[in-house]
Order: C-alpha cells, then sequence, then structure tokens
C-alpha cells in the first residue's frame, strides 16, 4: 500500500509539472543526493531519477545544496552535482547557488524577485571545509553574506520575494525536537524523551535550529526580511510539509517528497539577546508529499499541498494578500493643534518589570517610559516650503524616511520606537 501511494504521488508530481506553465520554477530544496560519502553512483542514480519526473517539464528547475551535497567536506566533490548536470547538458537546469558560492539573485518578472540560498555554507564549521571560499572572493565572511542578502531584499521593495534555501528559518519538524513515539522510546523509554530535550534545548545537533550558527542564520534571514512585509521562505531540511508563519514572513517546507518524519502543529520562537519573534504553524503533515507556491496578477500568493494519502484532494492556504496599489491616503486627521500630548509606550506591560528582571537588568530609566510627552504637531505640505518623501530607510534600529523640499534641501524624520531585532543582524559575526 505504501509503494502504491507514493508511486500515485509520484504521478501527481509529474503531471503538475508537465501541466505548469513555461515561466515556473521548479526548486528541489537541498539533500538532493545521498548522504554516504563514497557513493557517486547511487547519487548520480538519484539525480536522474529527479530530472525524469520533471523530463516534460517546460520551465526552470534548479537544485538547491543541502547537507548531503557537503557530506565530503571537500569544495571539488561538493560540485559534482553541479558539474554532472552541466554534462548532461539539459537546457534550463543547473545547480544553484554554483561555485560554493552562498547567493544567488534571479528576477522572475516585475513583481517577483528569487533569492537562492546555500544555507549550508552558513552554518557549517569552515575549519572542516577544504577550500571554502576558494571561487567566491567576494562574498567570503558571513557578514558579507548579509549584506548581500540586505541588498537584494532593499531592491525587491514593493514586490514579491522568495527566498529559497535548505535549512528554514521557522520549523515544528523533527530538528526542533518534535519526534515520533517510536523515537521518545528509542533506545528506551524516558531516555529517549531525556535525549530529545537536551539535543533542543542545548543545540549540540548542528543541523538543529538552536545549534549556534544555524541560529545565527535564522536570527540573520528573520531581521533583514523585515524590510520588507512580502516574503516567503521555501525550505527543505525537515522531511514534511508545514507552513508557518510569524513576524511578517511566511515559511513553507517541502521536504518529505522521498521520505518523511514526525511535525506537529504550534507556536515556538526565535530568540535571541535584545529580542525574539513568535511564530506559528497553520498546516503541518508528517507524511510524503510536496508543494506548489502559485503567484497571481494581483500579487496575491497561495500554497498547495499534495500529499500522499489522497493525492485528489489538494490542500491549499493563502499566503499573501494582493498588493495595495499606490494611492495617496486621505484618511489623515485634519487639526489645528500646535502640539498633542501621548505616550511613547502605551501598554504598561513593556515597562512594568519584576523586581528580579530588574535585578538583572537593571533600571535602565524604565521609569520615564510610559510618562507622557508633549510633542509639536507639523504638516509635511506646509513644513519648509512643503516638503515630499523621497525614500524610506532606518538604521540598525530605528525606521526613517527621507524628505525633500522644494529646493532639492533633504530632511530625515526618525521613529522615536526602536526595533530590537533590526539590530540582532549587525550582533552577528
Amino acid at each position: 500500500e505504501s509503494e502504491t501511494s507514493n508511486t500515485n504521488l509520484l504521478q501527481t508530481f509529474k503531471g503538475e509539472l508537465e501541466n505548469a506553465p513555461r515561466n515556473s520554477t521548479l526548486l528541489f530544496t537541498g539533500d538532493n543526493i545521498s548522504n554516504i560519502e563514497t557513493s557517486w553512483e547511487v547519487d548520480s542514480l538519484l539525480i536522474e531519477d529527479q530530472l525524469q519526473l520533471s523530463i516534460n517539464f517546460k520551465g526552470r528547475t534548479v537544485f538547491l545544496p543541502g547537507n548531503n551535497e557537503w557530506k565530503s567536506y571537500e569544495l571539488d566533490k561538493m560540485e559534482r552535482v553541479e558539474d554532472y548536470l552541466k554534462k548532461l547538458n539539459r537546457e534550463n537546469t543547473e545547480v544553484l547557488p554554483n561555485n560554493g558560492c552562498p547567493i544567488e539573485h534571479i528576477v522572475i518578472n516585475e513583481d517577483l524577485d528569487l533569492i537562492l540560498v546555500d544555507s549550508k555554507w552558513f552554518v557549517s564549521n569552515w575549519s572542516r571545509l577544504e577550500d571554502i571560499n576558494r571561487k567566491c572572493s567576494d562574498i567570503n565572511t558571513r557578514r558579507r553574506f548579509m549584506e548581500e542578502l540586505e541588498g537584494y531584499i532593499n531592491d525587491g521593495q514593493g514586490k514579491n520575494i522568495v527566498i529559497a534555501m535548505h535549512h528554514p528559518i521557522f520549523s515544528n519538524g523533527v530538528h526542533t525536537g518534535t519526534d515520533t513515539f517510536r523515537g521518545h522510546m528509542t533506545p528506551l523509554p524516558i531516555f529517549g524523551t531525556l535525549r530529545n530535550s537536551v539535543m533542543d534545548l542545548a543545540g549540540f545537533d548542528p543541523e538543529h535550529l538552536n545549534s549556534r550558527r544555524y541560529r545565527y542564520l535564522r536570527i540573520a534571514v528573520s531581521a533583514l526580511a523585515q524590510a520588507n512585509d512580502r516574503i516567503t521562505v521555501v525550505s527543505g531540511h525537515e522531511e514534511s510539509l508545514q507552513l508557518l508563519s510569524g513576524g511578517g514572513i511566511h515559511q513553507i517546507i517541502s521536504g518529505s517528497l522521498g521520505s518523511k518524519d514526525a511535525t506537529k502543529l504550534g507556536k515556538n520562537i526565535i530568540s535571541a539577546i535584545g529580542g525574539t519573534m513568535e511564530y506559528e504553524g497553520e498546516y503541518a503533515y508528517g507524511e510524503r508529499g510536496f508543494a506548489r507556491l502559485d503567484y497571481f496578477k494581483d500579487g496575491s500568493s497561495k500554497v498547495t499541498f499534495f500529499t500522499e494519502d489522497d493525492v485528489a484532494k489538494e490542500k491549499s492556504f493563502e499566503v499573501l494578500e494582493p498588493m495595495r496599489s499606490e494611492r495617496i491616503s486621505s484618511d489623515f486627521s485634519d487639526t489645528n493643534a500646535a502640539s498633542k500630548t501621548t505616550e511613547i509606550l502605551e501598554d504598561p506591560n513593556d515597562y512594568d518589570k519584576t523586581g528580579f528582571y530588574k535585578f538583572l537588568w537593571g533600571e535602565r530609566y524604565r521609569s520615564y517610559y510610559g510618562l507622557p510627552v508633549d510633542a509639536p504637531i507639523v504638516k509635511l505640505d506646509t513644513l519648509y516650503g512643503g516638503l515630499k518623501v523621497t525614500k524610506e530607510g532606518g538604521g540598525h534600529q530605528s525606521f526613517s524616511l527621507r524628505l525633500e523640499d522644494g529646493n532639492g534641501r533633504e530632511y530625515a524624520m526618525r521613529s522615536l520606537r526602536k526595533s530590537a531585532l533590526k539590530f540582532l543582524k549587525f550582533k552577528l559575526p
């Protein structure tokens, strides 16, 4: 029965590709080969099987690097899949990013950008990787990677952006400690659960979401993504199907076409000194399947999951709402008052802390946070002869607007409230 259901699933996958329009992109989300180091014969057959599934696909096929592609810890061997695809010379089929480099940017159309990331490059221990960055002289540090990713996200303002990378930033799968009943009982009851809890809290496994370098990656991507509220991250790593969202970011996990593992619905967080981001699962399926992400002319998008237990019954979820057309708002209240009195922090929970909290972190002028502030009111159409907004910006923690008057002189308007999450990306090594 299992073989039959998986055969039906692969036929459905093949049929979806055959019917997909030419402007589609097929993403194999990493771990496209085995995890056995000396098994190129098996690996090449696995690649051929995947190519056979997409033989009638008219769009672009991209193989993302994952953990297994880096299994040899040598750059030249890591490029075997890349070299093999070049040898086959199949049109519109390639490994991206290539040459062991971390990032690639593709403009799909005027409303959609695709950013491809080799996340294993980021989370690896570079001292173990032979010839790491030998072919990537321009982006050879994690900070340079973050600068490049930030640039691509900023270039995509007003557009939809897909960030495709093997390692997800959100998950409720086995790499966050979720396991099956059998996993909790292995090798012994209680010990199996204790082992999973220790791995979850301490992050000893480098592929665990709480491991040090992996957590850096999650913080960096989620912090940078705050500059655009239309970002969807597409990943593998977990052998399950998931849809999660948090902080304005949407995460799709589709890593279970050939194998399966446990997952669950639930809430979780990305945490670091200075801030946290909550996220929540909207869909979770711990069996084999795949996902299709569709974008529409109005800018909206939806994800459809196909599962082996019922390939005929699709499960679709809205991801992004339609883009709002640019318009001049007329909803602003008009006032002749010269000033306004308001609190910067209106919720007392933001500054009323326990004695133990203050013992750890100090008073930090917290008694002033909720006090009313009297601020002057200005109108942009009359201030300095009239100002117009030319650019949205911000520093390491603030949000700002660039303004310009009729003579071309520039001004900056900055928010008083800071975002700790924006600052996190500059605190990473």
